[in-house]
């Protein structure tokens, strides 16, 4: 076990882009937040609360979206893992 800061994990969070027609579920009941949410975009909040990592969490059934975000996280410094 080791002496430092224990790691911090968010086990779970979205990345989305409406005009990839990946959020057909999202109806204009959603109109806040239907617009795009990149690494970028979280990039400060995770700062900010002091997370290290996160686990990115599927926004719909797709393979290929599940493809999409494994290339996300290995891009991506402080995404740990996704839930597919």
């Amino acid at each position: 076990m080791g002496t430092g800061k224990p790691l911090v994990i968010d086990g779970h969070q979205h990345f989305w882009d409406p005009a990839d027609g990946s959020c057909g579920w999202m109806t204009e009941d959603y109109a806040s937040i239907r617009r795009v949410f990149s690494p970028e975009d979280l990039r400060p909040a995770v700062a900010a609360a002091g997370v290290d990592k996160t686990i990115l969490v599927q926004t719909w059934h797709s393979l290929d979206e599940t493809r999409a975000f494994l290339e996300t996280a290995g891009r991506t410094d402080f995404v740990a893992g996704v839930v597919g």
